[in-house]
């Protein structure tokens, strides 16, 4: 996955002539010879094909193509539009099409025709056929430059005789923060069928003739069994955790349920047939868990489960949970089946379900397998995703109604080569699981509260994306020859350039360690990879250089657009560049000081860039350090204008129950027992309730001491952590210490400012910061 070898092809690119003899003309000096056909009533996604083929070959040439119902005579040439047609001469090609939303496309004389078993095959057809006889890119969902072509009076079509059929019969996305024409047009465009705003069955949802499926999120107890009908009469149905049954009223994701309470069963039957009642319309019904960890510790949810071949799964067992929810969920869908034969019910396999159960599943539960935690810089196919990899053959042995829900288009403002992993993983399910149904959520290309650096992740991540989108129709096409084709097309002659400021960027990224998830941070990523990489200038000069080559148009502008944001994220970069934390070397055990005022704590300069998306936070943030032979002592202070408004639950919480409200979080890594590289987790808040954990193993108990006090201008605290206590015990193993620190601000349980040291990410060791122990 590593050297794609794509510069080659961006010069192949460059130099393909898009014209052939035989051409059918559709503009000529800017006027238009040739109109769209398409038949008297016909579908929406027909006529909106029509639209858009009309739109572009106007924007292109500036000649309007007049719609019709009928060949007229003041045309000479026309592209015809049709599902199905009666024409015997396109039955062959109608039998490869099949089912799917592929479309062919076929000269008849002076006549183009786009044929198709479904509407949504003919408005593929145009998408793609445009794209094989033009430049013309769609590249992002940007409205004022994301789509990039060459206008020309004259334009003809060139590229006309073929089968097209996708691969992947099912290609969905989930767009977040930011929701307009201008997104979902671009995935139309890229020939998506399944988008989660898309799946109601309405007129505007045929227009583009998406795939649709009724109340396919997370929805147990946002749309069947909701606390606002059933917490107060009927607590039971909700999950029991820690003693108390939960209201999902009171958590900002919802809850589970009691997935063993038999009234629930009859409860949630009765609500789902009312569903499925009042939308009989659909073929398919989401039944998903919730976007939640917590399950229900009820007695009758943790009592073993005998399995039909006699083996015995006790709570601990890594597929208990999930089987006990798809023990429920079958008795629904045996209903389902029963009642509405042909209907299917959809549900997650995710987080507490992502493991295959230990019981069959019935054939009308159709499975979205969402691999949450795999790593994405390899594919499916590497070790380091041998768990997913396991877990979905797993699943595939249970069934084959299954679809690939994954994280491609999640990420943050940083260049990220997901469409090699992606075409990857579609290639590996596809040959052995015979999987054709993927879905992917993906950011809006807009800057929003919710992600504001939603314009600048596409700014870098664009070719990416569009190479993903586009690959999933065949990902057996080659990564190298979709990304050349996208360099060339937006950047023409300074694809070259632009090509080689990603290999620099993609090279860093595949240097650094750990894992990388959908929700990795920005900065650490430009300072490790980049800037102490030493790859600064060298990605500057590449756009610069790119930049003289492209003096105007759309494509220009995505390129000041790339460069203005790689400026931003090397800047905000070096302004949160850790680099290293000193810790002096203290004489004596100092007494508690609120203010840190002793000479040792001053010895080296106060750490205060609690960065928050790169910009300071509200609530300012000190760290100090000191160690001495056995200890490392962490001052913190936490300025708070209104100390004592802070949120915190009393003191005398169990330990290893994560406090809500203000809190302190601390990760230092170390060695575990074996000595293995690991990292360790302390948590405290305001009134000294404790978590900690060895990674994300919370049964670890560290010893450690713990010192706090509230001042009028915050509250501060004094962490001793023994170097013994993280297995640190050499000069060359405390040389390796590294620490990430995080404040949460909150004068409520639900209202936290989160900020981090030097912006590192929780739970990743390659976002720390080191200390070096003078």
């Amino acid at each position: 996955m590593r050297g794609l070898g794509w510069r080659s092809v961006v010069v192949v690119m460059a130099l393909t002539s898009l014209a052939s003899q035989g051409a059918v003309e559709l503009a000529r000096g800017g006027a238009a010879v040739a109109e769209i056909v398409v038949a008297e009533g016909a579908a929406p996604a027909v006529a909106y094909a029509a639209e858009e083929m009309q739109r572009w070959v106007e924007a292109i040439s500036g000649a309007k193509l007049p719609i019709v119902k009928q060949r007229s005579q003041a045309a000479t040439a026309a592209v015809v539009l049709a599902v199905k047609p009666e024409d015997a001469s396109f039955a062959d090609d109608l039998a490869r099409i099949g089912t799917t939303d592929g479309y062919a496309a076929r000269t008849r004389g002076n006549e183009v025709h786009i044929v198709a078993t479904c509407p949504k095959g003919v408005l593929n057809g145009v998408y793609r056929l445009l794209r094989r006889n033009s430049d013309i890119i769609w590249a992002r969902p940007n409205a004022d430059f994301g789509t990039v072509y060459t206008r020309k009076p004259d334009f003809s079509l060139a590229s006309t005789d073929y089968v097209d059929v996708p691969v992947y019969t099912q290609r969905g996305w989930q767009m977040h923060a930011g929701r307009n024409s201008e997104q979902y047009e671009w995935l139309f465009r890229q020939c998506t069928n399944r988008s989660a705003a898309h799946g109601r069955v309405s007129p505007e949802n045929a227009r583009y003739g998406m795939i649709a499926s009724c109340v396919p999120h997370h929805n147990l107890t946002g749309v069947y069994i909701t606390g606002d009908k059933y917490y107060d009469a009927h607590p039971e149905f909700f999950p029991l955790v820690k003693g108390e049954r939960l209201d999902p009223r009171k958590n900002r994701l919802r809850t589970q349920l009691c997935f063993t309470n038999e009234n629930l069963k009859e409860v949630f039957w009765q609500e789902l047939d009312a569903l499925i009642q009042a939308n009989i319309e659909y073929d398919s019904y989401g039944v998903h868990i919730e976007d939640v960890w917590p399950t229900c510790e009820c007695p009758s949810c943790l009592v073993p489960i005998t399995l039909p071949n006699g083996d015995v799964l006790k709570p601990e067992d890594d597929n208990f949970r999930s089987t006990q929810y798809f023990s429920w969920l079958n008795g629904l869908a045996a209903k389902v089946g029963q009642k509405y034969p042909g209907k299917m019910l959809s549900s997650f396999a995710y987080f507490f379900t992502e493991t295959a159960p230990g019981v069959a599943v019935e054939p009308n539960i159709s499975i979205s397998y969402a691999p949450i935690r795999k790593d994405s810089r390899g594919s499916i196919l590497e070790s380091r995703n041998a768990v997913t990899r396991a877990n979905m053959s797993l699943w595939l042995a249970k069934t084959s109604a299954i679809s690939w829900r994954e994280y491609y288009g999640l990420y943050c403002a940083y260049p990220r080569p997901i469409d090699a992993v992606a075409m990857e993983d579609w290639r590996y399910l596809y040959a052995t699981g015979g999987v054709e149904r993927t879905f992917s959520e993906l950011w809006a290309d807009m800057a929003t509260a919710r992600h504001p650096d939603g314009a600048a992740f596409w700014d870098f991540n664009a070719p990416y994306l569009w190479v993903t989108a586009n690959g999933v129709w065949n990902p057996y096409e080659s990564v190298a020859a979709l990304r050349g084709e996208f360099f060339s097309r937006v950047y023409g002659a300074a694809a070259l350039e632009v090509a080689e400021f990603y290999r620099l960027t993609e090279r860093a990224w595949f240097a650094l360690k750990g894992a990388s998830l959908y929700n990795d941070a920005s900065l650490p990523l430009w300072r490790r990879g980049i800037l102490e990489g030493g790859l600064e200038e060298a990605c500057r000069e590449a756009l610069t250089r790119a930049a003289a080559l492209v003096p105007e148009g759309n494509g220009a502008k995505m390129l000041a657009a790339l460069r203005t944001s790689f400026e931003t994220q090397v800047e905000r970069a070096k302004v949160n560049m850790g680099g290293v934390l000193r810790a002096a070397k203290a004489k004596a055990p100092l007494p508690m000081d609120p203010d840190f005022k002793d000479p040792a704590w001053l010895t080296y300069p106060v750490r205060e860039f609690f960065l928050k998306n790169g910009d300071r936070p509200k609530a300012s943030t000190q760290v100090k350090m000191l160690h001495d032979q056995k200890n490392l002592y962490l001052g913190v202070k936490s300025f708070d204008a209104r100390p004592g408004e802070a949120f915190a639950k009393p003191s005398g919480q169990p330990r290893d129950v994560w406090p809500p409200g203000e809190k302190i979080e601390i990760f230092l890594t170390g060695k575990d027992s074996q000595k293995n590289d690991c990292y360790y987790q302390i948590v405290f808040d305001v009134n000294g309730n404790i978590y900690d954990a060895l990674g994300r193993d919370a049964s670890w108990n560290g010893d450690f001491s713990l010192e706090q006090k509230t001042t009028n201008d915050g509250h501060s605290a004094v962490l001793t952590v023994p170097f013994k206590t993280i297995n640190l015990q050499s000069a060359a193993e405390k040389a390796t210490l590294e620490i990430l620190v995080v404040r949460y601000a909150s004068h409520g349980e639900e209202n936290s400012e989160v900020s981090t040291l030097y912006n590192g990410r929780h739970h990743k060791p390659e976002t720390f910061t080191r200390i070096e122990l003078r």
